[in-house]
Protein backbone atom coordinates (compact mmCIF):
# COMPACT_ATOMS: atom_id res chain seq x y z
CA UNK A 1 0.00 0.00 0.00
CA UNK A 2 3.13 2.28 1.14
CA UNK A 3 4.36 1.56 -2.64
CA UNK A 4 1.66 2.62 -4.50
CA UNK A 5 0.98 5.28 -2.52
CA UNK A 6 4.38 7.08 -2.97
CA UNK A 7 4.50 6.39 -6.78
CA UNK A 8 0.79 8.23 -7.04
CA UNK A 9 2.33 10.75 -4.96
CA UNK A 10 5.70 11.22 -6.98
CA UNK A 11 3.18 11.40 -10.49
CA UNK A 12 1.19 13.78 -9.07
CA UNK A 13 4.35 16.04 -7.78
CA UNK A 14 6.15 15.51 -11.06
CA UNK A 15 3.76 15.02 -13.51
CA UNK A 16 3.92 16.59 -16.83
CA UNK A 17 2.81 14.07 -19.37
CA UNK A 18 2.60 15.03 -23.15
CA UNK A 19 3.31 18.68 -22.16
CA UNK A 20 0.67 19.24 -19.80
CA UNK A 21 1.02 19.62 -15.89
CA UNK A 22 -1.40 18.96 -13.00
CA UNK A 23 -1.47 22.99 -12.77
CA UNK A 24 -3.17 22.44 -16.43
CA UNK A 25 -6.08 20.50 -15.06
CA UNK A 26 -9.67 21.62 -14.78
CA UNK A 27 -12.52 20.58 -12.26
CA UNK A 28 -15.76 18.76 -13.73
CA UNK A 29 -18.73 18.45 -11.98
CA UNK A 30 -20.83 16.58 -13.74
CA UNK A 31 -21.69 13.33 -13.90
CA UNK A 32 -22.74 12.96 -17.59
CA UNK A 33 -19.23 14.05 -18.48
CA UNK A 34 -17.23 11.16 -17.06
CA UNK A 35 -16.52 9.15 -20.06
CA UNK A 36 -18.25 5.90 -20.27
CA UNK A 37 -15.26 3.75 -20.42
CA UNK A 38 -14.09 5.34 -17.29
CA UNK A 39 -17.58 4.86 -15.58
CA UNK A 40 -17.47 0.52 -17.22
CA UNK A 41 -14.35 0.46 -15.24
CA UNK A 42 -15.37 1.43 -11.97
CA UNK A 43 -18.49 -0.38 -12.62
CA UNK A 44 -15.64 -3.28 -13.32
CA UNK A 45 -13.62 -2.60 -10.38
CA UNK A 46 -16.63 -2.70 -7.69
CA UNK A 47 -18.17 -6.02 -9.63
CA UNK A 48 -21.88 -4.13 -8.72
CA UNK A 49 -24.26 -1.17 -9.73
CA UNK A 50 -21.83 2.37 -9.60
CA UNK A 51 -24.17 5.14 -10.07
CA UNK A 52 -23.26 8.90 -9.08
CA UNK A 53 -25.61 12.03 -8.07
CA UNK A 54 -24.77 15.21 -9.31
CA UNK A 55 -22.72 17.40 -6.93
CA UNK A 56 -25.92 19.09 -5.41
CA UNK A 57 -28.41 16.51 -5.69
CA UNK A 58 -29.60 14.62 -2.83
CA UNK A 59 -28.47 11.32 -2.09
CA UNK A 60 -28.58 8.77 0.44
CA UNK A 61 -26.21 9.99 2.86
CA UNK A 62 -27.31 7.40 6.13
CA UNK A 63 -28.25 4.52 6.85
CA UNK A 64 -31.75 6.16 7.57
CA UNK A 65 -33.71 5.40 4.30
CA UNK A 66 -35.27 8.36 3.26
CA UNK A 67 -36.03 7.95 -0.52
CA UNK A 68 -35.72 4.10 -2.04
CA UNK A 69 -33.99 5.95 -4.91
CA UNK A 70 -31.77 7.92 -3.71
CA UNK A 71 -28.28 7.59 -5.37
CA UNK A 72 -25.89 6.11 -2.35
CA UNK A 73 -23.02 8.29 -3.99
CA UNK A 74 -22.18 11.72 -5.05
CA UNK A 75 -19.86 13.21 -7.13
CA UNK A 76 -17.53 16.11 -5.64
CA UNK A 77 -15.48 16.58 -8.64
CA UNK A 78 -13.40 14.79 -11.45
CA UNK A 79 -10.68 15.81 -13.51
CA UNK A 80 -8.79 13.84 -16.28
CA UNK A 81 -4.85 14.88 -16.65
CA UNK A 82 -3.55 13.70 -20.06
CA UNK A 83 -3.84 9.62 -19.02
CA UNK A 84 -4.84 9.70 -15.73
CA UNK A 85 -8.27 10.50 -14.22
CA UNK A 86 -9.19 11.53 -11.07
CA UNK A 87 -12.52 11.43 -9.18
CA UNK A 88 -13.86 12.68 -6.24
CA UNK A 89 -16.91 10.96 -4.61
CA UNK A 90 -19.06 10.59 -1.60
CA UNK A 91 -20.29 7.48 0.06
CA UNK A 92 -23.52 7.53 1.84
CA UNK A 93 -24.83 4.99 4.49
CA UNK A 94 -23.63 3.52 7.31
CA UNK A 95 -20.78 5.73 7.99
CA UNK A 96 -20.57 8.20 5.38
CA UNK A 97 -17.27 8.90 3.72
CA UNK A 98 -15.24 10.73 0.87
CA UNK A 99 -13.17 8.92 -2.05
CA UNK A 100 -10.58 9.64 -3.89
CA UNK A 101 -9.93 7.32 -7.32
CA UNK A 102 -7.17 7.38 -9.47
CA UNK A 103 -7.75 5.30 -12.54
CA UNK A 104 -4.63 4.86 -15.42
CA UNK A 105 -5.42 4.63 -19.17
CA UNK A 106 -3.28 1.46 -20.27
CA UNK A 107 -2.96 0.84 -24.08
CA UNK A 108 -6.37 3.13 -24.30
CA UNK A 109 -8.18 0.98 -21.47
CA UNK A 110 -8.75 2.93 -17.92
CA UNK A 111 -7.54 0.65 -15.09
CA UNK A 112 -8.32 1.65 -11.61
CA UNK A 113 -4.95 2.42 -10.39
CA UNK A 114 -5.90 3.61 -6.46
CA UNK A 115 -8.95 3.80 -4.16
CA UNK A 116 -8.07 5.70 -1.01
CA UNK A 117 -10.26 7.51 1.32
CA UNK A 118 -10.50 11.32 0.79
CA UNK A 119 -11.08 13.51 3.34
CA UNK A 120 -12.79 16.92 3.04
CA UNK A 121 -10.87 17.40 -0.37
CA UNK A 122 -11.71 20.28 -3.10
CA UNK A 123 -8.91 20.75 -5.09
CA UNK A 124 -6.02 19.43 -7.08
CA UNK A 125 -3.02 20.50 -4.24
CA UNK A 126 -5.41 18.95 -1.99
CA UNK A 127 -5.33 15.67 -3.99
CA UNK A 128 -1.71 16.11 -4.14
CA UNK A 129 -1.42 16.45 0.17
CA UNK A 130 -3.91 13.23 0.31
CA UNK A 131 -2.02 10.78 -1.70
CA UNK A 132 0.93 11.90 0.36
CA UNK A 133 -0.81 10.83 3.39
CA UNK A 134 0.61 7.25 4.62
CA UNK A 135 -2.39 7.77 7.55
CA UNK A 136 -5.45 7.40 5.03
CA UNK A 137 -7.45 4.47 4.35
CA UNK A 138 -7.60 2.61 1.74
CA UNK A 139 -10.29 1.35 -0.31
CA UNK A 140 -8.91 -0.87 -3.11
CA UNK A 141 -11.09 -3.71 -2.32
CA UNK A 142 -14.15 -2.09 -0.58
Amino acid sequence: MIRTTVIIVFWLLAMNVNGQSMDSCFLNYEVSKIPNDVKQEIKRFYKKRFVLANPKEKFQATDVIEKRNLKERRLVFWTQCSDEFIIIYEHGGYAYHRHLMVLRNERGQWKVARNIGAGKVKSIDQIKEQLKDESVVSFDHF
